[in-house]
């Protein structure tokens, strides 16, 4: 019986520790996989225009609590936000605005939902 506990408690020790793993992205580069604005796909309609299969943007976490947000990449008109985050948002460094985020350990994603000048736009990166 006591084994059991022991196993048992080593069981909830790693479910425990990958649980606080999996709060914050991990570093390294997450590439634009989806954009939405009002319900309308986006990022196919650039893709369509722009006639290229190539990186239109991506986030890359830098380490614990920085990040770039870089767009235009495919035009030509290659824009970089510095941002910093924590557990519950990304803000931009430029401003201090904040956007709320969902990262999802196991299938590699990062995702925005912001509401601006009207518009609900959603933004997904994958790893």
């Amino acid at each position: 019986m006591k084994k059991m506990k022991r196993v048992i408690f080593f069981v909830f020790a790693i479910c425990f520790a990958m649980a606080l793993v999996g709060c914050t992205p991990r570093t390294g580069k997450y590439n634009l996989a989806d954009m939405t604005i009002d319900g309308q796909n986006y990022l196919d309609m650039i893709r369509i225009v722009n006639a290229m299969d190539e990186e239109i943007g991506y986030l890359e976490i830098v380490d614990g609590k920085n990040a770039k947000l870089v767009t235009g990449v495919s035009t030509g008109d290659k824009s970089v936000n510095l941002l910093t985050y924590d557990s519950n948002y990304f803000y931009l460094v430029e401003d201090g605005s904040k956007i709320d985020y969902k990262y999802d350990f196991i299938a590699g994603t990062i995702s925005f939902s912001y509401n601006e000048e009207g518009h609900n736009m959603e933004m997904t990166f994958k790893k």
